[in-house]
């Protein structure tokens, strides 16, 4: 055996874990989605805190230590024990023999997504080195998911114009050298909601896999836990939004659902969100309900000129949008600015120079807008602030968008999604596909959503019968 190898006893997808073979740890500390996600993996609150000390010596440098060896004094860490002795006497380095470790990750308001980025690294390369059998990034946020291609991905439809070449000149694609990293540092797999482009980063995650196909090789012939292979799991939300729809959004946004969601319109505010728009809609059981996706033409300044609305689905040129209840959809929201204008244009309040489809007229009952991820950083809280947006709703994707609502707090929910994500850990532990376990019914059933609304919230039509509140 080399220098700090271990031997695996067994692999992901293997089987669903008991309680005791899971460690779960956050990338700092004080962080509540790591808290929240160990709830619901039936371990106590504290535990992320008890089972790693984020160390950082005075120059800055960061030294994560697993705490496993506290089993040598305190009963509480008990189930390590047999990991440190070995006829009669103590050994060490091998403290986390037998575990799984989940790393939970998402935005921070102090630490960059750079400083993150070491971190996740220094965890799963401390835990393999002290014997861990498996190591999952279950991040909320997946850094840098935007910068998936570069100037010598030839068959990416993104990069065929020279304008779009001679921008990315210079750079690289910096989502595979974060995930060259992370795959070297020991990550098995990482589980990651509502990314940016799914299919790139699936085409990433087996390049690399090719790359290091020779040294996956060998670890499989030798059943050694440093794999140096990667597992990629996106978490479609769609299903959880269109339960959201379906099953709470009267008593939390006022929408009127009867006739089948006849007066509801699903709208994409770009042709890139379109499908997953078109999946909310599916699985809101709203089959009356009307989809459209924006399409919008600039200028060569990169001004919009033109606002149309295609693959519309139930919306028509008589009644356009009178009356109607809106959920606009995106998976991030970063200045607010386009989407401000977009609702302005449908609301009716005109934009010089923007030419609008024929259907796009009538006054919406209601406009809501939804995004995975924000911080409402810059100007965007008094850009959201417009009247012609009812409410917002956001995910703990980015847990940076609920402190920094400010005003907008009267107007913004947020939905906590760390239940759903660890039972997609433990679908993925068991060898299932989380995609075909997280149905509408099994997040109803289970009761994995929670919906949190500030204290300053206006008030609704009434309270969600089956809804939890944090």
């Amino acid at each position: 055996m080399r220098y700090g190898e271990h031997t695996a006893s067994y692999n992901l997808g293997d089987r669903l874990l008991t309680r005791d073979e899971r460690v779960i740890v956050g990338t700092r500390p004080g962080s509540r989605e790591p808290i929240r996600f160990t709830e619901h993996m039936k371990r106590d609150r504290d535990h992320p805190k008890a089972i790693i000390r984020h160390g950082v010596f005075s120059d800055g440098e960061y030294l994560p230590t697993f705490l496993t060896k506290n089993c040598l004094e305190d009963d509480q860490y008990d189930r390590f024990l047999e990991n440190y002795q070995k006829e009669g006497k103590n050994i060490f380095g091998q403290g986390l023999k037998g575990q799984t470790v989940y790393i939970v990750n998402t935005f921070s308001k102090y630490l960059t997504p750079q400083d993150l980025d070491t971190r996740i690294c220094f965890i799963a390369d401390t835990a393999k080195y002290n014997g861990a059998e498996a190591v999952v990034l279950v991040d909320l946020t997946l850094f840098h998911s935007a910068q998936e291609r570069g100037i010598w991905d030839l068959d990416h439809p993104r990069m065929h114009e020279e304008k779009s070449r001679k921008m990315y000149d210079g750079q690289a694609p910096v989502l595979e050298t974060v995930m060259r990293m992370y795959l070297v540092s020991g990550v098995d797999a990482i589980i990651a909601p509502h990314t940016h482009s799914p299919p790139d980063t699936e085409k990433i995650v087996a390049r690399l896999n090719d790359e290091f196909s020779p040294l996956a090789k060998n670890a499989s012939e030798n059943q050694l836990t440093r794999r140096y292979s990667l597992k990629f799991f996106n978490i479609n939300l769609a299903k959880m939004i269109g339960y959201y729809i379906s099953d709470h959004s009267e008593a939390y946004l006022g929408f009127d659902l009867s006739d089948k969601g006849k007066n509801v319109a699903f709208i994409a505010p770009d042709r890139g969100i379109y499908p997953f728009i078109e999946e909310v809609r599916l699985h809101s059981g709203l089959t009356n309900s009307a989809l459209a996706g924006m399409n919008k033409k600039k200028s060569e300044n990169g001004r919009m000129i033109e606002l149309t609305l295609e693959q519309s689905i139930n919306l028509s040129e008589e009644r356009g949008l009178e009356g109607m209840y809106l959920f606009i959809g995106d998976d991030s929201i970063r200045t607010g600015r386009t989407m401000a204008i977009n609702i302005d244009v449908i609301r009716g309040i005109r934009h010089e120079g923007i030419v609008m489809d024929s259907k796009i007229k009538g006054k919406p009952k209601k406009i809501v807008v939804y995004a995975t991820r924000t911080n409402f950083g810059g100007d965007s809280v008094d850009i959201l602030s417009t009247p012609s947006i009812d409410d917002i709703v956001i995910t703990n994707a980015d847990p940076r968008g609920w402190y920094g609502t400010r005003e907008l707090d009267i107007k913004t929910q947020m939905l906590w999604m760390n239940f759903m994500m660890a039972d997609a850990a433990k679908a993925i532990e068991a060898g299932q596909d989380p995609y075909e376990v997280l149905t509408a019914d099994h997040i109803r059933e289970k009761d994995l959503l929670r919906i949190q609304t500030d204290h300053g919230h206006k008030d609704r039509v009434g309270k969600t019968k089956t809804g939890k509140k944090y």
